[in-house]
């Protein structure tokens, strides 16, 4: 098994380029499988263990180890963060795997690169081995579950083996990167600009939106449209006579338009923006300017 291990961690942690990244060993025992990472080149490994017994054995024998257990009590201040981290044959005790997982995404960094080891049930069912079945194994995982769990809890799952003569599932895996919102926060700033140039050429009293979907009723929050529009126009008869949240605008019927006489309608009624503005054309012509907000940003019509 040494010789397996130095091989099979040699391989991960080259082809990973993990020689001089902190790697963490989750459920580390006395400390064999952290002597194994650094004899396969880890220089820089740390581990955590509940067994008060355990982190003492592990620390007389030089190696850096953190009493605790991946709950809600856990501190993870003194740790730092991870490049790596690695989960030998633990992850089926765990009472809350969910729970468990949260707190070790808060010990990583960005991509970090994981081995996650699990009893195999393929290989208990197929080979009918109901000794393997123990009380203290919570949980057990063949390929789909293993990776749905890694999946489901912010990892991205690269690769399932079988190894140890099928007795061990052995993934894979690295921290999944968070979503760049940053074109969101620029589109959002740019459309908010061009929504403002628009109603401010108006006096509040001359401009209202047509559309109170949740889009619309969305931007007009964000663009912060309470006391710089009229009103809202709405074709659905249950929103009629009712107000936005957040910006607190009534919602009239179209046929409003021809009492009030708007100098300005700006359209935000998503894929029926055209129909909408075709139905100005046609129905209230006496509308002056006609602007669309669309994917693309404010059109003007008119």
């Amino acid at each position: 098994m040494g010789h397996f291990r130095i091989s099979q961690l040699g391989e991960w942690i080259q082809s990973n380029k993990l020689e001089g990244t902190r790697i963490l060993e989750v459920g580390c025992g006395r400390g064999e499988y952290m002597e194994l990472l650094k004899r396969a080149g880890a220089s820089l490994v740390t581990g955590i263990e509940y067994s008060a017994e355990s982190v003492d054995f592990a620390k007389k024998r030089g190696l850096d180890v953190y009493r605790g257990y991946l709950d809600d009590a856990f501190d993870p201040e003194n740790l730092g963060r991870f490049g790596a981290f690695a989960v030998f044959s633990f992850m089926e005790h765990w009472p809350d795997i969910n729970g468990s997982l949260k707190q070790l995404d808060e010990l990583l960094e960005e991509g970090a690169q994981g081995l996650v080891e699990v009893p195999n049930l393929e290989h208990m069912i197929q080979n009918g081995l109901y000794s393997e079945f123990t009380t203290d194994h919570i949980y057990y995982f063949d390929r789909a579950t293993l990776a749905r769990t890694m999946e489901l809890n912010g990892f991205e799952v690269h690769q399932i083996q079988s190894i140890w003569h099928d007795y061990i599932l052995s993934a894979r895996v690295s921290k999944r990167g968070r979503l760049n919102t940053d074109h969101f926060v620029k589109r959002q700033q740019e459309v908010v600009a061009q929504i403002q140039s628009f109603v401010d050429d108006f006096a509040y009293k001359d401009v209202v939106i047509w559309g109170a979907g949740h889009q619309a009723l969305a931007i007009m929050s964000i663009a912060q449209l309470g006391g710089k529009v009229s009103h809202v126009i709405d074709s659905a008869t249950f929103k009629q006579g009712r107000y936005t949240p957040g910006t607190g605008l009534l919602i009239k019927s179209p046929a409003s338009l021809l009492e009030d006489r708007p100098r300005a309608v700006l359209i935000m009624a998503a894929a029926y923006s055209e129909e909408v503005a075709h139905e100005l054309e046609e129905r209230y012509p006496q509308v002056e300017n006609v602007a669309i907000l669309k994917e693309t940003g404010l059109i003007i019509c008119k």
